[in-house]
């Protein structure tokens, strides 16, 4: 019974996952789970301090966006494992599906793996 609850709430949390989107209206920057609004521009929630330059965001894909210093993946800004949260903007790409890179790391929504060659990185499809 406790594996099909466990089977039941992953499959729950991954049906929200992709549902969840950024928003700008009125000039400010939302990101909305569908469960929660964690910002509204001015008003932090206790979940998230997502804090973008509203002037300059943009909405990229796969759960990415970016202002004009920060990258964020869904409402949180990408930070490296080592506190670093200095990604490279202008050399950021996103290959597919959540998979990014820079010049010198490669992330998986928007975590970092450091130890991942970023030049002969591939996307495999099955």
């Amino acid at each position: 019974m406790k594996k099909f609850f466990r089977m039941l709430g992953l499959i729950i949390l991954i049906g929200n996952i992709g549902f969840a989107e950024y928003t700008i209206k009125d000039g400010k920057v939302y990101w909305d789970d569908k469960l929660v609004v964690k910002y509204v521009n001015g008003v932090v929630s206790q979940y998230n301090k997502f804090l973008p330059d509203v002037e300059s965001f943009k909405i990229l894909k796969d759960g990415y966006a970016r202002d004009k210093g920060t990258i964020y993946y869904d409402g949180e800004t990408v930070k490296k494992q080592n506190g670093d949260n200095e990604v490279d903007i202008k050399t950021f790409e996103i290959l597919e599906k959540g998979v990014a890179r820079d010049k010198n790391t490669v992330y998986i929504n928007g975590i970092d793996y450091p130890n991942v060659d970023v030049n002969t990185v591939k996307i495999v499809k099955s």
